[in-house]
């Protein structure tokens, strides 16, 4: 018996292969929050290290992480990897600014780098990699990482379950929360619109595979990485303890003995 779409994800708006409805939910305030995160990250990087940054942005879409960073920091060079091209042409034509950009038409877990990179910036990028391939994602990751590189990964993490049916209550939970915050925060509608479709998608177990706090950890953990810090930009109270909401995390390797 197929379970009803819940009244939360009603009224969508369509967003795949369309970078403008895309942008509008990634202006959101806990989107906008990650971004900023992301660049304070990338900025301590750049106030230790004292040079230009080589950039990877694995799900860059639009590119809209790599360009905001590359307005805080020097940048030495931009690479971009996503599996939508024309995502992709139109985040080198905003990034032409004369930072050597180059775009890689992949699957980001399948990607191999043949370069190493100082910042690999993951934003909203780990929901998009369906867990039964998410390790190999951070694995990949991790060894894109030039010495003292740092993964800086931004993303919406749901309270704990542990059955498919669970995993839907976890997934109507997240968002019975930020829809209501969304509204209150006067955001656009049409981007509201967006995000319902995101979070449907993610319902339905399709394109969107967000996880909780607690499989995240699992995850990295297998990847042989660890947090080097993270930050809580939006959580509703009631999920908070589960760490249930919007989180900019800052990865590093582990080391390894010797």
């Amino acid at each position: 018996m197929l379970r009803r779409v819940p009244d939360i994800f009603r009224d969508v708006t369509e967003y795949r292969g369309n970078s403008a409805a895309l942008e509008l939910a990634q202006g959101t305030f806990n989107e906008e929050a990650l971004y900023q995160a992301i660049e304070e990250y990338a900025v301590q990087w750049y106030e230790l290290q004292h040079r230009p940054a080589s950039v990877l942005d694995l799900c860059a879409a639009s590119g809209l992480a790599a360009g905001r960073v590359g307005r805080r920091i020097p940048v030495d060079f931009i690479d971009l990897v996503d599996v939508d091209e024309a995502a992709l042409d139109y985040a080198i034509h905003r990034l032409s600014d004369g930072t050597p950009v180059c775009k890689h038409v992949v699957d980001a877990a399948s990607f191999r780098p043949e370069r190493k990179y100082d910042l690999v910036l993951a934003n909203s990028a780990f929901h998009h990699i369906e867990d039964g391939r998410k390790v190999d994602f951070l694995k990949q990751a991790r060894l894109a990482l030039a010495e003292d590189g740092v993964i800086l990964l931004g993303e919406h993490f749901l309270p704990p379950y542990s059955s498919f049916g669970g995993f839907r209550k976890a997934v109507e939970s997240f968002y019975e929360r930020l829809i209501p915050e969304l509204l209150d925060q006067g955001e656009d509608d049409d981007a509201i619109r967006v995000i319902r479709r995101s979070g449907l998608y993610c319902w339905e177990g399709q394109y969107e595979y967000k996880v909780s706090w607690n499989i995240f950890l699992w995850d990295i953990a297998r990847a042989d990485l660890k947090i080097h810090e993270y930050r809580v930009l939006w959580a509703p109270p009631a999920l908070r303890k589960f760490m249930a909401g919007t989180v900019a995390v800052a990865l590093k390797p582990v080391a390894t003995p010797g």
